[in-house]
């Protein structure tokens, strides 16, 4: 009959062994953990500030509202196709880049996810013309356009291509995300 002491030291002693490959695992997990933060946080893309220029007034704001206008005219219309970045079909974020682009000689990231990080974060009752707003428009899906007024948008919609839509349309204002801010005024 094995004595009580060295039974209690063969099961302590393999606890302690199993506790001790236990915190190593740990340690380890914790060390990768860091490291793939690290990594992530230096592969950001920095966030700019695009401004139209010091003491911009309502003058602006009425030019920014024409060059906007005017890019929807000419792109009215035109299908959504996913990955598109031509008058034979766009998407949502291709239009905005090339809106930005063409308009105000301002180069934005070209995803959906880029440019809900560009600028500078509005309150939604704060909207002026060239704001960006982002729509959830479903669990991982992700929307952009540019706004006209408080009230209007333009956008290359999945199913009506290329529109001018209320931002008060309850599909929208329901799924409004963020408002960012490119263009200072």
């Amino acid at each position: 009959m094995p004595r009580p002491i060295s039974a209690l030291h063969s099961v302590f002693g393999w606890c302690a062994l199993v506790t001790c490959q236990v915190h190593s695992v740990i340690r380890r997990l914790l060390v990768i953990a860091v490291v793939l933060m690290f990594a992530a946080s230096c592969s950001q893309k920095a966030r700019i500030d695009y401004r139209l220029g010091p003491g911009a007034g309502q003058s602006d704001r009425d030019a920014v509202v024409d060059k906007l206008l005017s890019h929807y005219r000419q792109w009215r219309g035109v299908p959504y196709k996913n990955g598109g970045v031509s008058r034979a079909g766009i998407d949502c974020s291709a239009f905005v880049v090339l809106a930005f682009r063409q308009n105000f000689g301002i180069e934005l990231p070209r995803t959906t996810d880029e440019l809900a990080v560009v600028g500078s974060p509005v309150v939604h009752g704060a909207i002026r013309p060239g704001d960006l707003l982002l729509f959830k428009t479903s669990w991982f899906t992700r929307h952009v356009g540019i706004s006209v007024d408080q009230d209007r948008f333009i956008h290359a919609s999945s199913s009506q291509g290329v529109v001018l839509s209320a931002l008060d349309e309850p599909y929208w204002h329901q799924r409004l995300w963020q408002v960012r801010r490119v263009l200072s005024q």
